[in-house]
């Protein structure tokens, strides 16, 4: 059943005789509420799929859901088995419930947005099963009795460990691969420096090498809260908030892990290479904020959400690899950089009011961009979106004809909830 941008399949083990007679083009929400079983890369590489709803779904097998650089959301608590690269490369991919997971395969978990992994029932995790997650910052797994700590030293930026049943007398001893070639990076991110924490709780094993910890609570904002923003006007004094930090001009503000979120109220121009490879940050929020500068959010990953009023210059690489990225408004955007957008694989559809020409590169490899609405747009370099799926550009000021990697019409394609975080209508269908 296909309903606008959702489709609903009701098939118990969901192969390739589920899904042949169905088009995903376009489909952002996967609904399998029946499904218990997701066989192998039946939906592997398919880049619009934002959120999933399988709350029966007990075993993902290999590569069922890898490559889905737009997925967020996967909900279900049922989930027993995940199988070799059963969610790989999927950066986007944020919110996961393992509370039933009890298998976790090879590189199952590589490459994705989790902050942290809860799993009390797992007693087999595969190799590299949590390889190469720059956001990750704790993980707790109750009953898992061997660990190979080597798949941790690609996880730049974990430091909390729960581990009760695991015991290991050597991991201080393995080399740690982190790197971090921040000019202002926190104290406590030196190169080759031992980070890990661990719980009270762990095995006396690990106390004995690491300091002793409790798990810090992860808070998931992805906009200010209205009554911060209030307190920030009120008391003129900058403070920090359940990971956001609430200012009002740019400062010298390091990368911090426990910074989630930024908001800057008077802050009108961000600098060239401001946030330059900040794997940190979800939002930013500076309704004043009027140009971006050179690589300003080159390779944020994780940066969901940037929020301003009157945006009118993203200079060249401003946005360039934030691969997360979804809530942005151009409207008044009236010049674009050389690889502005480049590699930002959530976009879906962006609008400009002023924008003349698209320049190079602006939106190469962008592989979830579906629509460019721009009515004053004039002229579109020949690789602007190099990369990118057939493309439906409306522009009344360009002949209607067909290019290799988009189309010029007059009808603009409309679509529903896609720059949703909290995914408003799914919850309605969660209390299903």
């Amino acid at each position: 059943i296909k309903m606008n941008n959702t489709i609903i399949i009701i098939d118990k083990i969901i192969g390739k005789d589920a899904i042949q007679q169905s088009d995903f083009t376009n489909i952002f929400n996967l609904i399998i509420p029946h499904a218990e079983e997701v066989k192998e890369e039946i939906f592997s590489d398919m880049q619009n799929i934002r959120f999933v709803y399988g709350k029966n779904v007990k075993i993902i097998r290999y590569k069922a859901f890898s490559g889905c650089n737009s997925l967020i959301t996967f909900i279900g608590d049922q989930l027993q088995t995940i199988g070799k690269e059963g969610f790989a490369e999927n950066c986007g991919l944020v919110r996961l419930n393992l509370q039933n997971a009890e298998q976790i395969g090879e590189f199952a978990l590589s490459c994705v947005g989790l902050r942290e992994i809860v799993c009390p029932k797992c007693k087999k995790l595969g190799n590299n099963a949590i390889d190469e997650n720059p956001q990750l910052c704790q993980v707790d797994f109750e009953q898992l009795e061997t660990f190979d700590f080597c798949q941790l030293r690609k996880n730049h930026y974990l430091r909390y460990l729960r581990l009760p049943s695991c015991q290991n007398d050597k991991v201080a001893e393995i080399e740690d691969d982190s790197t971090y070639d921040y000019s202002d990076s926190s104290e406590d991110e030196v190169p080759k420096q031992k980070k890990y924490s661990v719980t009270a709780d762990s095995h006396e094993s690990l106390k004995k090498q690491f300091d002793v910890e409790s798990l810090p609570q992860q808070f998931y904002h992805f906009e200010p809260d209205q009554d911060k923003l209030k307190q920030l006007n009120q008391q003129r004094t900058p403070f920090d908030f359940e990971q956001v930090r609430y200012s009002f001009m740019l400062k010298e503000i390091s990368k911090q892990r426990h910074i989630k979120g930024l908001v800057l109220l008077k802050q009108k121009i961000i600098p060239q290479n401001a946030f330059h490879k900040n794997c940190f940050l979800n939002f930013v929020h500076c309704p004043n904020a009027k140009i971006i500068e050179s690589r300003a959010f080159y390779q944020c990953f994780f940066l969901k959400q940037f929020h301003s009023r009157y945006l009118t210059e993203i200079q060249e690489l401003g946005f360039s690899f934030c691969v997360w990225l979804s809530e942005i408004n151009l409207h008044y955007i009236g010049k674009l950089g050389d690889a502005a957008f480049a590699n930002c694989y959530q976009l879906v559809d962006v609008r400009f009011n002023e924008l003349k020409e698209v320049p190079q590169r602006a939106f190469s490899n962008c592989k979830g961009l579906i629509q460019v609405v721009g009515r004053k747009i004039e002229k579109i370099a020949e690789d602007a979106f190099c990369g990118c799926q057939q493309l439906n550009v409306v522009a009344e000021k360009l002949d209607r004809e067909d290019h290799e990697l988009y189309r010029v019409s007059n009808e603009v394609i409309k679509f529903q909830e896609i720059l949703s975080v909290e995914f408003k209508e799914r919850k309605i269908i969660s209390k299903m």
